[in-house]
């Protein structure tokens, strides 16, 4: 999210929670910004409870997806939620579901 740091809009912290079992040894949590194709960060930084990034500031009133992947069972799953930025903002992921590596990367691709 480097490429947010000389933005002029006020930034804040961002954190992604996801269910019990998941961590950041089974997921993964990723950032797309709409309106910035093939622009994609991942959150790099797991505090023991949430996923964050390593830089964790993010102007607030963007328009991001957040893309999480996980394995269950040795099966990919993930989620993927529309969200608009707010102060302090938290995104709760607990809604994974599976999914085909080619039907998971079409939808990345078509992501505004």
């Amino acid at each position: 999210i480097d490429k947010f740091y000389s933005d002029p809009r006020p930034k804040t912290t961002i954190y992604a929670e996801v269910p019990e079992g998941f961590d950041d040894t089974n997921c993964e949590v990723f950032i797309s910004y709409d309106g910035e194709p093939g622009a994609l960060a991942q959150f790099d930084v797991w505090d023991g409870e949430r996923f964050t990034e390593h830089y964790g500031l993010i102007p607030i009133g963007l328009e991001v997806h957040f893309i999480a992947v996980g394995i269950v069972d040795g099966d990919l799953h993930y989620s993927i939620h529309s969200a608009t930025i707010t102060a302090d903002h938290v995104e709760t992921i607990d809604d994974f579901s599976a999914i085909a590596e080619d039907a998971l990367i079409a939808l990345i691709d078509d992501l505004p």
